[in-house]
């Protein structure tokens, strides 16, 4: 009788090693993949830190619009549309971070929807010279459609209502 208890002993022992490796392993792939996305936030999140420092830089300094209007590549700008478009670039990085949350959810939908259709609303008479000198400079092209569905809608239906 006792062997045979020590048998169950060592099945059970044996099943729970087993599962107790199986939970070990799970939770240790659950962590390695939170603290990976963790990261890639904390990079984007420097990255937008980055950006808007940069942004503000060129804002307000003369020698850096200057600089930035020779070197741009995607047509001609003077000073006036230098300013224009690195303000549009503090805007667009914020639109940005939102869409990337939206992406993670990370933001409530409604939340983002009315964020979102009140950029587009705002940017839509300007949609020309923002597709042509901001959202070709490092914005995704799934977030450029977000934007470009979005003002073909308000020039079909109006002006989009939030959330």
């Amino acid at each position: 009788m006792l062997q045979d208890y020590s048998h169950y002993a060592t099945i059970i022992s044996g099943i729970t090693s087993i599962i107790l490796l199986t939970v070990s392993s799970i939770v240790a792939i659950f962590v390695y993949k939170w603290n990976r996305e963790n990261g890639r936030i904390e990079t984007t999140r420097k990255l937008s830190e980055d950006l808007r420092h940069y942004n503000e830089l060129v804002l307000h300094n003369e020698d850096l619009q200057e600089l930035v209007s020779k070197s741009h590549r995607w047509g001609n700008l003077e000073k006036e549309g230098v300013i224009k478009m690195y303000r549009y670039f503090i805007l667009f990085n914020i639109a940005f971070s939102m869409y990337e949350a939206k992406k993670r959810n990370s933001i409530d939908i409604d939340t983002y929807l009315s964020q979102i259709n009140n950029f587009a609303n705002t940017t839509y008479t300007d949609r020309d010279f923002i597709n042509q000198h901001v959202l070709p400079r490092g914005y995704t092209n799934d977030f450029t459609k977000e934007f470009t569905n979005r003002w073909q809608k308000i020039n079909l239906e109006g002006t989009l209502a939030n959330a």
